[in-house]
């Protein structure tokens, strides 16, 4: 098998892997209303089923590390998907508030190990400009599935239905990670055993790290609050939406594109720096037009655009930064990635929920702000003034 035709699945398989946690998190969010009203329960309590969800998903990756490094990826993944089969079967035999709540807790630490393995897989096959391609590849991939994941929720007509699927999911990712096990057994032991904080204590990956946490935010701001802005606000249809979320992807694809052709070329570091300039000036024009009460559809889907190129550029090449810098241990410098953006997007998505706005300017704002926090980030903790990745 050549390197073309083996790469593939190599490839594939961390893309599943990684639509796992956004389908989870978004496909069943459509149905909420419904959900409340056939459990007999409060807003209130059901909204605790996605705070759940987050928690349990962000905690996960400070287990499946130190799991990861001991026992090997598939092991960890094994006992990811038996949860998510556990958490998803649960709340459709045995229909009560309380049961629903401890299966989101089982379905996060479930994605937990998949998102896990993706970033573990990936680092342990490829290197330098080849893991930026996978990595903008699987940023792509997740931003694809938050987009389409309420979406397809809504096509596949019941919740339930929508745990069905997800079900369906972990059984291909079970069937490939048999496939994929007589690969791992030719690899070279990359793993030294070191603690679950370690990365914490490196500066570099630290850096690198925060500052794709904080761009990170910004999608999952757009998925969560402009819908509202479109239909509350700017009384538009649903279809207005779906094209908004076209452009979002083709955006983010094409800055993705963009840093993983010119990376190799430039360097991650000059590649992050022109992203975040467009996030910057691009969030403070949509901010400026808001503020002066120019709501139009143009006015905000063109800052968004712009931004969302910014964002392509600097997520995966910041990740790639992390994981190329920290090279003691892919398992645990893989889930203390998806530990930090999981946490930080998280707590940045339900204060922007929390938010009580009558115009698109406080969260134009809350854009703005995730994106000078990456500049403050990156350029005072100074990574350029380390060895750039492409030049190890």
């Amino acid at each position: 098998m050549d390197g073309k035709t083996r790469n593939f699945p190599m490839t594939l398989f961390p893309v599943m892997l990684i639509m796992v946690a956004p389908f989870l998190f978004l496909m069943y969010i459509p149905y909420l209303p419904v959900i409340t009203l056939q459990l007999g329960t409060t807003t209130s309590a059901m909204q605790l089923s996605v705070s759940f969800y987050l928690i349990s998903y962000a905690l996960s990756h400070l287990v499946y590390g130190p799991m990861a490094q001991r026992f090997g990826w598939q092991k960890m993944l094994m006992l990811g998907m038996a949860l998510l089969f556990i958490g998803c079967l649960l709340p459709i035999m045995i229909k009560n508030i309380t049961v629903f709540n401890l299966s989101r807790i089982l379905q996060g630490f479930g994605a937990g190990a998949a998102s896990t393995t993706a970033f573990y897989f990936i680092r342990h096959h490829f290197d330098h400009m080849a893991l930026l391609k996978r990595i903008s590849l699987l940023s792509v991939a997740f931003t694809l599935a938050s987009l389409l994941g309420p979406m397809i929720g809504i096509y596949l007509l019941s919740w339930e239905n929508s745990f069905l699927f997800i079900v369906m999911v972990a059984f291909l990712i079970f069937l490939g990670s048999l496939v994929m096990v007589q690969n791992e057994a030719s690899l070279p032991d990359k793993d030294q055993t070191v603690s679950i904080l370690a990365p914490l204590k490196d500066k570099t990956f630290v850096t690198y790290t925060l500052c794709a946490s904080f761009i990170f935010c910004i999608p999952a701001i757009i998925i969560s609050m402009f819908p509202f802005v479109f239909f509350n606000i700017l009384n538009l249809l649903p279809e207005a939406f779906a094209w908004m979320v076209l452009l979002v992807i083709f955006s983010y694809l094409l800055g993705a594109i963009l840093g993983g052709q010119l990376a190799p070329r430039f360097g991650i570091n000059e590649m992050i720096t022109l992203g975040l300039i467009l996030c910057v000036s691009m969030s403070a024009v949509g901010l400026l037009l808001a503020s002066l009460n120019h709501i139009t559809i143009q006015t905000i889907v063109i800052p968004v655009a712009f931004v969302m190129i910014g964002a392509g550029m600097v997520f995966p090449n910041a990740i790639s930064g992390a994981l190329l810098h920290f090279k003691h241990s892919p398992a645990i410098s893989s889930a203390m990635i998806n530990f930090l953006f999981s946490t930080i997007a998280g707590i940045i998505t339900i204060i922007t929920a929390h938010i009580h706005f009558h115009d698109h300017v406080p969260i134009t704002g809350m854009i703005l702000v995730c994106s000078l926090a990456a500049v403050i980030i990156f350029w005072l903790l100074a990574p350029g003034k380390n060895r750039h990745p492409r030049d190890s």
